[in-house]
C-alpha cells in the first residue's frame, strides 16, 4: 500500500503514452477503491464513518432513498437513514464527515492567448481553461488529507483533470494538488481543422469513490483563410 500510489499513476502515464482514454480513468477509479479499502462493486455509501453494508441498505430503499454519497449528502439531515441506530457520537461523526466531503463545481472556457473576439482559427494555439471550485470549503481554506481510515499512509487531496476526443484519444491529462478553494488549470492545445468538435472533460478524484465529474467542452475551428 506505500508504493500503491506510485504504482497507479505509473499505470496511468503508461495508458497516457498508448492513448487510452478508458484505461486510464479505470486506473484511476482503481485506485480511489483501493485508497477507500473498497471493492469495485462497492456502493460510495460505504465510505460514510460506521455505515457497513446493512446502512447501506437502508438508504437505498423507500421514499427519500440515496443510492450513492452524492445524493446522501443533499438530503436534509433529518431525512439521512441508516443511522437509527448509531449514538449521538456516531450520527455526528456521519455529518462532520460530509461537510469535510470534497463538494466541487467545474467550469471550462476556450479561448485564444492575446485574442480578444475569443474565435478559434484552425492552427491556433487554443487553451482551455478549467476552473474547479470546492465549495465545501471556505475563502482562504486549503484542501487537506483525505479521510480514508483503512489506508495506513497520509494522501493528499488531488484531482485528475483530463480532456479527450469522443473516440476515446486522450488529449490532455495531468493530477492536480493545488489545495486552493479555486484552482485554475490551463490546458493548451493546437486547434484541429476546421470544424465542430465536442471533447470529454474528466475531473476525477484521487481518492474518493462516487465524485467525479464530466462535462463536454464544445470548439468551433473557424478558416484562417478569412483573417
Amino acid at each position: 500500500l506505500r508504493l500503491s500510489t506510485a504504482l497507479i499513476d505509473a499505470m496511468i502515464s503508461v495508458s497516457q503514452q498508448q492513448d487510452l482514454l478508458q484505461t486510464a480513468a479505470t486506473c484511476i477509479e482503481f485506485g480511489q477503491y483501493v485508497t477507500q479499502a473498497m471493492w469495485v462493486k462497492d456502493s460510495s455509501l460505504l465510505q460514510l464513518p460506521h455505515f457497513t453494508s446493512e446502512e447501506v441498505k437502508h438508504c437505498e430503499k423507500g421514499k427519500g432513498k440515496a443510492t450513492n454519497i452524492i445524493d446522501y449528502r443533499n438530503l436534509e439531515d433529518d431525512q439521512k437513514k441508516g443511522m437509527a441506530n448509531f449514538s449521538e457520537e456516531q450520527k455526528q461523526d456521519v455529518l462532520k464527515y460530509l461537510t469535510m466531503l470534497p463538494d466541487i463545481s467545474v467550469d471550462s472556457k476556450v479561448f485564444v492567448d492575446d485574442d480578444e473576439d475569443d474565435k478559434v482559427y484552425e492552427g491556433d494555439l487554443c487553451t482551455i481553461r478549467v476552473t474547479l471550485t470546492r465549495n465545501n470549503l471556505k475563502e482562504g481554506e486549503k484542501a487537506g488529507l483525505v479521510h480514508a481510515p483503512n489506508f495506513p499512509f497520509p494522501k493528499q487531496e488531488a484531482w485528475w483533470i483530463i480532456l479527450g476526443t469522443k473516440d476515446g484519444k486522450i488529449i490532455h491529462i495531468e493530477k492536480v494538488g493545488n489545495p486552493n478553494r479555486v484552482v485554475e488549470h490551463n490546458i493548451k492545445f493546437l486547434a484541429p481543422r476546421v470544424g465542430e468538435y465536442d471533447f470529454d472533460l474528466f475531473v476525477k478524484s484521487n481518492a474518493y469513490v462516487g465524485l467525479d465529474q464530466k462535462t463536454k467542452v464544445h470548439l468551433t475551428t473557424l478558416d484562417n483563410s478569412t483573417l
